[in-house]
């Protein structure tokens, strides 16, 4: 596919557009698709870049807003060459100047704000602000609402845009934002920029590396560092290397003079290649106060080169920072800058180690360009192999599952909400169940359901479906089996090994060795069944789907002597409507009047042994009962195996019946409110594969309390919306008490983080999208 792009300049101090721009076009072009650029430069200044695209320089135009009469022209020629344009920028004629151009016209258009939303920019300059008031009434906003969507690239950012302008509304998405980390040699890249600072050799350094800016805090540090030598000590010194765009370095010199440091800062002026990236790794700890940064590619390269990053809470990305613990982050101001420094410089050895490693993950995790490329590209609607062209546009998935009763769990709950979103998107989606033909008409689903009988004994053996499988399977483009140790793979796989149709199958945590430990004898029986029947379903797969990298690493050598080809497929679930939130806290008062004002922690899951339900009622008698008066607890779930009695009677020789609640198991709004009005969320499982209820919960911001049996555990841990401690009496004890030890203002956080975890981690937009990019490769390779 063809993309055009258009940016004011090309020019590499001209900050982070134009890296992002470089970054996933490189990307796109490895894709096989075809990328141009027309910028408001110079053919001259354009004859300088050495880019891997066509470059059309239309000229400087006139004055700082670039008005240039060739550019709406230009793109009204040539807009039906491309099947998507991308506006890079606001508050200059490249965005105008497109839109009057595309808005008569058929392509789609999309707009990056990069950060020129911001409500630092009102602030500081008041006067400016009214001038663009009346622009966005009559020009800037009207490009963004004809946009087939305004691009953020954090969340951060899109939130701070919000309600700065007023009269013209748009779409809004977020899309990932990434940059490449260096691929040359660490020693040659230290040589170069030794070479090019020499008076740094043999020299420790804190390093800025940014464009010498008001807005970028230089000041700040510079007082900082002056403010903070007794930490520091004699032997580090600070590099502020960047381009002077606004000529005030003069002005930092004068200031490091009056402080008396000026003999301990160096000025390289701005540094690029292998210079940069010997700065960034030879660094102690990139640091970068900013008053206002969008982005901030400077903290994803460091990162990249495993150097802690020090940034302020005005860098849009700094949650990531602080949920990688990659670095540090305060407030933009001169108490936190110095707070910066002092953290960092007493800091051990060991501990700027860890912190150096935590940076290299956290730059994988957040800020690697190609899934960021990745994300832009399902953003503007381009495929995402080099096969893409003679990919189907959209797929034709048959779904298997044993069940689809609601109250099996997570199993059914992911085939749900996964074929939503493929649904929605105008994929083709078919289920096949052994559920009864009653059964299967009591469920209300947007897909056909093919309910092909409950068969023989629990293992559900109906030869009915092996049959189904041999006549249809050449309708779709791939199969997806959920679950094993029963005849849905089975007779799928038997229907399926003779033809040309590819098949996955989900594990759904049923080979964690939990259940070998638990169940010892069922386990000698499901040996026997691998050997002869589940390992060559396994073996013969397109790929057997993890949902997390942890249930990959637990359901290794469990069995043996079938070999499969593993791929962890990040998993989601569906995002609430945030504007329904005071609704669903509605529904659920309504429902459950007497708990209506009252506080309470919330266990949602089925009510089994494997839960933990019993550990979280003794652990809740022991901490939170005697601790706070006014929280209660409220286990909700269906109970399949009749335990609940027995907790009840545990709960009343405990004394706390009285703060138990058992309303069953709880749907749709109802299920929303709970979660919405939950102190926290809390869940002690002894097994649990992926743990849809956390991600749930954390999607309406609600704190989740859990083991370190949650196989999502780890993204909860990253992402600092929640506790983890084992799945013992004394761990579960721990998840109470150091959630009560929280301060208000604590949970705020972990409220936010909780959100912003989910939205990074469990969307289920996400995991529809690795789904059909998975299928598609599968195809396009065959």
């Amino acid at each position: 596919m063809r993309l055009l792009r258009v940016i004011r300049s090309t020019g590499p101090e001209s900050g982070g557009p134009i890296e992002g721009l470089l970054r996933n076009s490189e990307k796109l072009l490895r894709d096989g698709h075809e990328v141009e650029v027309v910028s408001l430069e110079s053919e001259a200044d354009a004859a300088k870049r050495n880019f891997p695209f066509p470059l059309v320089a239309l000229g400087g135009g006139i004055g700082r807003y670039s008005y240039n009469p060739r550019l709406t022209p230009w793109i009204r020629e040539n807009a039906r060459r491309f099947d998507a344009v991308v506006l890079h920028g606001l508050w200059n004629y490249t965005s105008y100047g497109a839109w009057r151009a595309l808005r008569n016209q058929s392509t789609p258009y999309y707009v990056f704000s990069h950060g020129m939303m911001d409500p630092w920019f009102r602030r500081h300059y008041p006067f400016k602000h009214i001038a663009k008031i009346c622009y966005w009434w009559l020009c800037e906003g009207r490009v963004l609402r004809d946009a087939a969507a305004v691009l953020f690239t954090s969340d951060e950012e899109r939130v701070r845009a919000r309600r700065v302008f007023y009269g013209h509304s748009y779409k809004e998405r977020v899309v990932r934002y990434g940059t490449s980390g260096p691929t040359s040699n660490p020693d040659s890249d230290k040589a170069a920029f030794l070479a090019a600072c020499p008076a740094l050799k043999g020299k420790r350094f804190l390093l800025f590396l940014s464009r010498i800016h008001p807005k970028k805090g230089c000041d700040l540090l510079i007082q900082a560092f002056a403010s903070c030598l007794e930490v520091i000590g004699p032997d580090v010194d600070l590099v502020m290397a960047g381009p002077d765009q606004v000529r005030w370095v003069s002005q930092l010199r004068e200031q490091a003079k009056r402080l008396g440091v000026e003999h301990r800062i160096h000025w390289p002026g701005m540094l690029t290649g292998a210079p940069k990236w010997g700065a960034l790794r030879t660094a102690d700890a990139l640091i970068l106060p900013s008053h206002q940064e969008n982005f901030g590619i400077a903290v994803a390269e460091a990162m990249a080169c495993s150097t802690p990053v020090l940034v302020s809470d005005k860098v849009n990305i700094w949650r990531e920072v602080e949920a990688s613990k990659g670095g540090f982050v305060e407030p933009d101001t001169q108490t936190g800058t110095e707070k910066l420094i002092r953290r960092f410089c007493e800091l051990t050895a060991g501990e700027r180690r860890e912190m150096a490693l935590a940076a290299r993950d956290g730059f994988l995790e957040y800020f690697d360009s190609e899934a960021a490329a990745r994300d832009f590209s399902r953003v503007i609607g381009f495929a995402q192999s080099q096969d893409a062209a003679s990919m189907p546009k959209k797929t034709r998935v048959l779904q298997i599952i044993h069940s689809t009763n609601p109250e099996s769990g997570g199993p059914i709950e992911a085939l749900l909400r996964t074929s939503e979103v493929l649904l929605r998107e105008g994929h083709k989606v078919e289920v096949v169940s052994l559920d009864s033909e009653k059964e299967a008409a009591s469920r209300e689903f947007d897909f056909p359901l093919v309910a092909l009988g409950r068969g023989f004994t629990r293992y559900g053996y109906n030869p009915a479906l092996t049959s189904w499988m041999r006549q249809n399977a050449d309708r779709f483009d791939a199969v997806v089996m959920h679950g094993l140790w029963n005849y849905s793979s089975f007779g799928a796989w038997r229907g399926l090994r003779k033809q040309a149709v590819p098949y996955y199958i989900y594990a759904h945590g049923m080979m964690d060795p939990w259940f070998r430990r638990q169940y010892p004898l069922k386990h000698i029986a499901k040996i026997v069944y691998w050997w002869l029947i589940e390992g060559r379903i396994l073996r013969d797969a397109a790929g057997v789907l993890f949902t997390c990298e942890e249930e990959r690493v637990r359901s290794r050598r469990v069995f043996y002597g079938h070999s499969y080809k593993e791929r962890v497929l990040r998993f989601g679930t569906a995002d609430p409507d945030v504007d329904h939130s005071e609704a669903d806290k509605a529904a659920f008062a309504t429902a459950f009047p007497a708990l209506s004002r009252k506080r309470f922690l919330l266990f949602l899951s089925r009510i089994h042994p494997k839960k933990g339900c019993d550990l979280l009622l003794r652990a809740f008698s022991e901490t939170a009962a005697p601790a706070c008066q006014d929280l209660d607890l409220i286990m909700a779930g269906p109970d399949q195996v009749g335990w609940t009695p027995k907790l009840k009677s545990l709960a009343s020789k405990l004394g706390i019946e009285d703060r138990v609640h058992w309303p069953g198991m709880l749907k749709g709004s109802v299920k929303w409110g709970a979660f919405r009005s939950a102190e926290a969320m809390i869940l002690p499982s002894h097994q649990e594969n992926f743990g849809f209820v956390v991600a749930e919960a954390m999607a309406c911001s609600t704190p989740v309390l859990i083991s370190n049996k949650v196989n999502i555990w780890r993204e909860v841990t990253s992402s600092q919306g929640g506790l983890v401690e084992p799945d013992t009496l004394e761990g579960t004890q721990n998840l109470i008490r150091r959630f009560l030890a929280l301060s208000q203002e604590e949970r705020a956080l972990m409220r936010r983080a909780a959100r912003r975890g989910y939205l990074q981690h469990f969307d289920v937009e996400a995991t529809a999208a690795d789904l059909v990019q998975l299928i598609q490769s599968t195809r396009a390779n065959a």
